[in-house]
């Protein structure tokens, strides 16, 4: 696999399981390695969907090539974290000789407040998306399984993504 590297800016797919496009965007790789990858998203940059977009707020994606997640780190107008939206997702693949990065979104989130609140989101959408595209038992089962247990990890203040937040300082 042909990594993303490290000040480059990279294209950005999230999908539906049908392959379909769901969102995507451009960022800027601020750590790349074995374990995964820390993207950058400008502030004002175009986040695309089908049917329009909007302008993003800023922020940090940390992504790993063999978990079940990635982390989006919105920031408010200080730089403060406003919040941490972790998307339940196959884990990514890198494409185009490491300029392209696509995952399959399930639909189920869980967010952390900037006041640490926690909590498991969109589990209509999982339920929806569950049956539109006929998710395997086995998939359904992994999918709320990472989502319980990212959920306990931000309950007890441990940061899946210190690990990138070390490797870009």
């Amino acid at each position: 696999m042909n990594l993303p590297r490290v000040g480059e800016r990279i294209a950005v797919h999230s999908v539906k399981y049908d392959g379909k496009p769901h969102r995507w965007w451009e960022s800027v790789v601020r750590a790349s390695g074995r374990s995964g990858v820390l993207l950058e998203t400008a502030e004002g940059t175009w986040m695309h969907e089908p049917n329009g977009g909007w302008r993003s707020g800023g922020g940090l994606t940390y992504m790993w090539w063999d978990r079940w997640y990635n982390v989006y780190k919105a920031f408010d107008g200080s730089g403060s974290p406003l919040l941490y939206y972790v998307h339940v997702a196959l884990p990514p693949r890198v494409s185009e000789g490491g300029r392209r990065i696509t995952y399959v979104d399930l639909e189920l989130d869980v967010v952390m407040e900037a006041d640490g609140t926690v909590r498991v989101v969109d589990e209509d959408e999982f339920r929806a998306a569950r049956d539109l595209y006929g998710y395997s038992d086995e998939l359904v089962a992994r999918a709320q399984a990472t989502a319980e247990a990212v959920r306990r990890l931000l309950l007890a203040a441990r940061a899946p993504w210190e690990e990138f937040e070390q490797e870009a300082r």
